[in-house]
Order: structure tokens, then sequence, then C-alpha cells
């Protein structure tokens, strides 16, 4: 088994590296997300192809190691930051940084964890040495990224179960789905809004559910015959979603172009917008821009929408997680009925 370093031209002349494994005759690619940039300096350039080679003499010895019946020793002592580390150099994600960041902190002077070391009193401890520092989910997300990197170990072989199994995940207290009824969206869209993709993107979202991540990432090819054709960022679904008489609305007023259909600013510029609009439309709610899913849910189930197909239009995996939009409508119809007038009924 042999495993080599190689790099192949890509659009705007840069080069991806990836590993070509070659074994019995045959050969298999892994693509290592790392890139060579034509504006990259030298020693930049340097950087990336140690990487790359520490992550093939990585493969390359797991890998020999296997052939020669070694595995359950030498992966057993593989050290699980390294791993880590491994795993974010390959994928990128922020959040192994910061996972990896917390558990050196909270290892102290050692260097190294094998993996025959993560045992369930140390992922006990280490979640109490999280949830010590920050919110539950933080402290979950965290979690979360080990448990992922764990489970790509034990498809590896180097894990023959998921350590994580023996242990409970972190709760997150359950937060409050605030939502507008349909009179709010009718004082939104009649108060005006410093920003307008910011007011056109939110009550898109009102009337077709989609996440915020989606609708900034929305083109005017993924509106087609009337419904909208995309792939959910979170799930990876994709997802063909019909269009309400108001989102085609919304949509007939903008100016199509090559670009995205809703050019919406950071997310935290976003929350500054919403802050200020949902102040100024006299609303004294804390309506976030996510609050737009929660409202098409609610909304749907209220105009007579059956639990099964409101749980398919927000791409929802498990109708259980629908379910708590119909504890809402159920509330709002107890509400409703809790006001009605009394009267005295006589004897």
């Amino acid at each position: 088994m042999k495993v080599s370093l190689r790099k192949k031209k890509i659009a705007r002349n840069r080069e991806s590296l990836y590993l070509d494994f070659y074994h019995h005759g045959k050969r298999s690619y892994q693509f290592l997300r790392l890139y060579l940039e034509p504006g990259q300096t030298r020693e930049e350039r340097e950087e990336v192809r140690r990487i790359a080679e520490r992550i093939r003499s990585r493969r390359q010895i797991e890998l020999s190691a296997g052939n020669l019946g070694e595995v359950t020793l030498f992966r057993a002592k593989t050290c699980f930051l390294e791993y880590l580390v491994m795993r974010y150099e390959t994928l990128g994600h922020k959040n192994y940084r910061t996972t990896l960041k917390h558990l050196k902190e909270f290892l102290g002077n050692r260097t190294r964890l094998p993996f025959s070391d993560l045992s369930t009193t140390l992922l006990e401890d280490f979640k109490e040495y999280l949830l010590q520092r920050m919110k539950p989910s933080s402290a979950l997300a965290i979690e979360l990224c080990l448990r992922a990197a764990t489970n790509h170990a034990v498809k590896n072989g180097i894990l023959s179960a998921n350590p994580f199994n023996r242990v409970d995940r972190i709760k997150v207290p359950e937060t409050k789905k605030e939502f507008l009824t349909f009179e709010e969206i009718q004082m939104m869209a009649s108060t005006p809004c410093n920003h307008e993709e910011v007011k056109n993107g939110f009550l898109f979202g009102c009337f077709t559910g989609i996440r915020q991540s989606d609708i900034k990432k929305l083109t005017w090819r993924d509106i087609r015959s009337g419904s909208v054709h995309f792939t959910q960022k979170k799930t990876g679904k994709v997802e063909v979603l019909p269009l309400a008489p108001v989102a085609k609305g919304i949509l007939s007023q903008k100016e199509k172009s090559l670009g995205t259909v809703f050019r919406l600013p950071s997310v935290s510029w976003t929350s500054v917008v919403m802050k200020k609009w949902v102040q100024e439309a006299g609303i004294e709610k804390t309506i976030t821009f996510h609050s737009s899913r929660h409202t098409f849910g609610t909304l749907s189930l209220t105009y007579g929408t059956d639990l099964k197909t409101v749980s398919k239009l927000l791409g929802h995996t498990s109708i259980t997680t629908t379910e708590i939009y119909g504890q809402i409508v159920d509330s709002k119809k107890q509400k409703a009925v809790d006001s009605l007038p009394e009267i005295k009924i006589g004897g």
C-alpha cells in the first residue's frame, strides 16, 4: 500500500492537493480540501504542503500498520489530539479548532491522549468542565464535534465502538419559539425597514418556512414552475417547495439577475436591522430572522394544514420536531376559548 501526495489544477489557476492510494494494482483518491492559491507567498504555499504531507504520512502509517496486522495495538495508542488536528486540517471546520483548544486546556500538562484513554469518566469530567465555562448550547456544539470525530474513528477501525455511546448527551433547555400572528406580520409589512432586502427576505421566510442560510444562497435558477428547488444547508436534503401567493408577490417585485435573489447582509448585521424594525413596528416580542420559520409553521397549522404536510414543507427529518408547532397552536386555541365572555345561567 502506497500513499502519494499529488495536486490537480482547478478553476482560477488554483491547485487542489489530494492523496493517491495504490494497493494491489488499484487506485483510490482523497481530496484534502487544501489549495495552492495564485496569490499565496512562497512561505504560505510551503505551509499548505507541510499540512498535506503530515496527513499523507499519517495515512501511510495507519494503512501500513493495518496490513501488518498491528491495527489494534497501533491504533489504540494513536493520539486523539493529533487525530482532531488532522480532522480540522482536512475539513477546516471552526468547531474542530475550538474543540481542540478546550480539550487541551482541560488536559492541562498532558500533551497526548491515546484513544484507549477515552473513558466514560474522562468524557463525563470534560462535560462538567465545559458546562462550568459556557452555555449548554455551546458545550453541546463541542460535544457533537467530538462525537463526530469518534464516529469517524469507528468507521476507520481505530475504535471498535464510540465511547460517547456510554455518555448522556448534554441537555440544552428548550427555548421559546417566538412567532408572529397574521396581524403582526401585517404590522411588520406596513412598517418601513432601513434594509429592504432584510424586510423582503424575512417576509418571504414567513410564507415559505425556508431557513435564513438557505434564503441567503437562493438564486433565480432555484425558482422554477412556481416552486423553490433547493438543497437545505443544514440537512443536505433536496427540497421542492410550492410558493404561496404572498411569496410569489414578493419575488415579482424584485429585479431578476444572475446572482442571489435576496442580498442579505451578515447574520450579525441582520440581527441589528431586525431588532430596530420589530421595535418600530410596535411588536413586543423577541423576533429574529429565524422567527419567520416558526411563523410559517404556526400559521400553516392555524389555517388548517395537517401536521404531516407542515413537517414536509419545513423539511423536518422527524415529525416529532414539528409537533412543537402543534402544541403552540393548541395553546392559542385554549387562550381563545378562555377569553370568551362569561354568562350567568339561572336555575
